[in-house]
């Protein structure tokens, strides 16, 4: 298989992933084709050997798992594969009673989601996704899915000649500034969103009665594109973090056959600290696990003698700020995948994590490069710390290169997620 040929795929889960709900759903959809099973925490599992199974929290957290052809014997050398990732991205996510009029316009109020480059966002046709509870005509609750696709708001920068120092100090206020562009108002009756959420619902076959809340967020509809002279890139939204997330869907659907014990983690939260009921510092991961393995000390024995791989999207250097990375630890695109350390432990990388992830990539004939932040620059952090504090597990953080992190838009290498991959899919595979 081909980078071009694996990056179809990849392209088309980003396009259909625009929240971790979306992620979420498109993960389970992926995991049913390659004949998993879908497992429901309210349920009692029979779980067997050599079998995939997957369970959901709260729509945008995920945990596929395999047991081995052993299961569920336990002896002093069982191991497990443990990959995490995690499932949002930073945004503008719509406030619960957003609407109000300026000057005729009428406009969507919003909180921010994450650490967002807010300055991208401005100028851009954004389009709406997220999740939507509603009662029926019966009175009964649910949950749905919803993405406009289409764009359907706008955030106009204030004109140059309103702010001759726009230029030099592009202050923005997310109270004032941020509001998203809906409409023009008119004649007709007073604008209500949730009604308009009605009508939207309807228009899906649906029979809503009242719309009682949402979880909305806005994206950039544009699908991945290819720049460059020979295409030796591509830029999309939400790259932070469906890259890893499909990266390790893909893997693990491809190495399923040949059932060795793995379990993947998608948690939710991430962007903004991970302490939630679906983030890594939630009891997600360990309630699932503790189910597949309900024997203390075999749940012990098995984390001795594992490894986790944490992924999360990595600071390439750019070419126009190059004083803002390590001398000796310049990170290229398309020139391998990244081993991230900090001595704070902002990532879960040592130096026993490190050398085995360096074998995986020797073995899987990927090349890997080490990125470490400037010593008097800050350090941004993952699932990885939290992951291995709570689970006691060894972990190595890892990720690919990338250029305007959290931009509305992000660039990668196309060769970047492809290494990935492979790189996943020897870890998943090994004997």
């Amino acid at each position: 298989m081909s980078h071009k040929t694996f990056n179809v795929d990849l392209f088309n889960f980003i396009t259909s992933s625009p929240t971790s709900y979306h992620c979420v759903d498109r993960l389970s959809k992926l995991y049913k084709e390659a004949g998993f099973t879908h497992l429901k925490e309210n349920t009692v599992w029979n779980l067997k050997a050599g079998t995939g199974y997957y369970v959901k929290r709260d729509n945008g957290a995920i945990i596929a798992f395999t047991t081995s052809p052993g299961y569920p014997e336990v002896n002093d050398s069982s191991s497990v594969c443990f990959l995490g990732a995690h499932t949002d991205s930073p945004s503008l996510k719509i406030k619960p009673a957003p609407f109000s009029y300026t000057a005729g316009l009428g406009k969507l109020g919003v909180e921010v989601y994450g650490g967002p480059i807010l300055a991208t966002w401005f100028d851009r046709n954004l389009a709406i996704a997220g999740r939507i509870n509603y009662i029926d005509t019966q009175n009964h609750f649910h949950t749905v899915l919803y993405n406009s696709s289409t764009p359907i708001v706008y955030i106009p920068s204030l004109a140059i000649h309103l702010d001759r120092s726009k230029n030099n100090d592009n202050h923005i206020n997310a109270q004032t500034h941020l509001p998203l562009l809906l409409l023009q108002k008119s004649s007709d009756n007073e604008f209500n969103f949730n009604e308009w959420l009605l009508d939207e619902l309807k228009k899906k076959d649906l029979s809503p009665a009242e719309v009682l809340s949402h979880d909305l967020f806005c994206y950039d509809p544009l699908p991945p594109q290819y720049i460059g002279k020979d295409e030796e890139f591509f830029n999309a939204h939400r790259l932070d973090n469906l890259a890893s997330c499909f990266a390790g869907a893909k893997a693990l659907i491809d190495a399923a056959e040949q059932r060795r014990a793995c379990f993947f983690i998608c948690n939710d939260h991430e962007e903004i600290g991970s302490t939630s009921l679906s983030g890594a510092d939630g009891s997600f991961a360990m309630d699932v696990f503790s189910r597949v393995y309900p024997i203390p000390e075999d749940r012990q024995r098995i984390k001795y003698n594992s490894l986790m791989i944490s992924m999360d999207n990595a600071h390439a250097t750019h070419p126009n700020y190059a004083d803002r990375s390590d001398d000796n630890h310049f990170i290229e695109l398309n020139k391998g995948v990244v081993i991230k350390t900090n001595s704070k432990l902002r990532y879960a990388t040592n130096s026993v994590t490190s050398g085995f992830f360096k074998l995986t990539c020797k073995q899987a004939d990927v090349p890997f490069q080490e990125f470490v932040m400037r010593s008097d620059l800050p350090c941004g952090s993952t699932i990885g710390p939290v992951t291995s504090a709570l689970f006691g597990i060894k972990t190595v953080d890892v990720g690919i290169p990338s250029l305007a992190m959290h931009s509305i838009r992000e660039l990668t290498g196309s060769l970047d997620v492809f290494h990935l991959y492979k790189a996943i899919l020897h870890f998943v595979s090994r004997t």
